[in-house]
């Protein structure tokens, strides 16, 4: 009753009274609390309602995306034929570019799963990685003035890059492993039996091409820029890391701009051999990219000048992710489970008189005995059929495997 006043066995000092007044405030505390808890639980639908449907929308946009992405992809994968207007024969595309053909495989629902899980998140950390890359680099930079003709204060711009691209390839379950292939004997038969093995001065740095992942991986360990194609400059994020390490590129197309890119790579090569500058350079003498199977005819950049050049090489391996279309490529390195890269690091190649004396049958000009004795030790040490793909196959092999024919013009 609560009129009179009661003991409350229940309270832990033992003869509190409750009256009337106490039920009142009880009340009106227990009525606010309920009604602050209903609207709170309320707004908190509301935003998670909002959130969850942006998640929604996302994934439902990121699995289309991802279809997508193996549509185009599987199409490198299939069979394609063609008759040849002037004999009649049939012709399989496969055959005609088999340089370029990918010896991987492509598995849907592996490709679609692992890219619904990983490509929004490493998405993402890559464009943050690689857009705080080059800004990191410009700060230091600022810093380091003497950055290019100075090797210490060099070293701590190599060192900051691969901070970041290490961060990647954790985030990526990227791993790198170095391959000791046998060299010894075939460096003898093209450079001499009393080469020297020992010589650590060099131009610039070579490497064959499958990839892009070869390239990351090149400037992680070496700390390099390259020469890169224009459209590779224009790449969200790792373009602009690529150029803020020292990289420049070629515009195919334009005369002018490949004349430039000659005259710099020739510079550059020059000023890093002579120890003017401690900027390395690394050029993919192909001109373009392989299968990994095959290697193309060597350019003449890397070779005009007749300097020493530092062979790297890159081999395919399963976690690997050949070239086939340049952005679903991409798509497909942040959409695997597991990436890897295997590649070696042979010794100088120095060109010697011997070489030219004895390789001259495989040019008129001392350049071009350079460049196709390297491509053949390349060739041998890797195990690479040697062929004549140029860049223009590789853009019509790309149309004629997403188009599905063959158009004679």
């Amino acid at each position: 009753n609560p009129q009179s006043p009661i003991p409350n066995p229940q309270s832990p000092i033992p003869n509190i009274l409750i009256n009337k007044n106490h039920f009142e405030l009880f009340n009106k505390i227990n009525y606010l609390n309920i009604k602050n808890i209903i609207n709170y639980s309320f707004i908190l639908y509301l935003k998670m309602s909002v959130i969850l449907s942006i998640l929604k929308c996302y994934y439902i946009i990121n699995f289309i995306h991802t279809n997508l992405a193996y549509y185009v992809l599987r199409k490198y994968y299939r069979k394609i034929t063609y008759k040849e207007k002037e004999t009649g024969k049939e012709i399989s595309v496969q055959e005609k570019y088999a340089p370029l053909v990918p010896t991987d495989s492509i598995n849907y629902f592996s490709f679609v799963f692992f890219g619904m899980v990983f490509y929004p998140i490493r998405n993402i950390f890559f464009l943050i990685i690689f857009y705080t890359l080059p800004l990191h680099i410009k700060i230091l930079k600022l810093i380091y003035k003497n950055h290019e003709t100075d090797e210490n204060q060099r070293k701590k711009i190599e060192r900051a890059a691969s901070f970041w691209i290490n961060l990647y390839f954790i985030l990526n379950n990227f791993t790198v492993t170095k391959l000791n292939l046998d060299y010894k004997d075939i460096y003898k038969k093209y450079l001499g039996e009393d080469y020297d093995f020992e010589q650590k001065d060099f131009g610039l740095y070579i490497s064959n091409h499958i990839g892009y992942l070869e390239i990351i991986t090149y400037m992680r360990e070496y700390g390099l820029g390259l020469l890169i194609t224009y459209e590779l400059s224009r790449a969200p994020g790792l373009g602009r890391s690529m150029l803020a390490m020292g990289s420049f590129f070629i515009n195919r197309e334009d005369e002018k701009s490949r004349s430039n890119a000659l005259k710099i790579l020739e510079k550059r090569a020059n000023d890093f051999y002579n120890k003017k500058s401690f900027v390395k350079t690394l050029i993919f003498p192909e001109g373009t990219t392989t299968n990994g199977q095959y290697i193309a005819g060597f350019k003449k950049g890397a070779f005009i000048s007749l300097l020493p050049v530092k062979p790297l090489m890159v081999k395919p391996c399963e976690g690997f992710v050949l070239q086939t279309n340049r952005y679903f490529s991409f798509v497909r390195t942040l959409a695997s489970f597991k990436l890897k890269v295997e590649f070696a690091d042979l010794p100088v190649i120095k060109p010697t008189e011997y070489m030219f004396e004895k390789y001259k049958h495989l040019g008129k000009e001392k350049w071009e005995i350079y460049a196709n004795v390297v491509n053949k030790m390349y060739a041998e040490i890797g195990g690479f059929k040697q062929c004549n793909i140029r860049f223009r196959d590789r853009v019509l092999y790309q149309k004629i495997s997403e188009d599905g024919y063959y158009k004679d013009e």
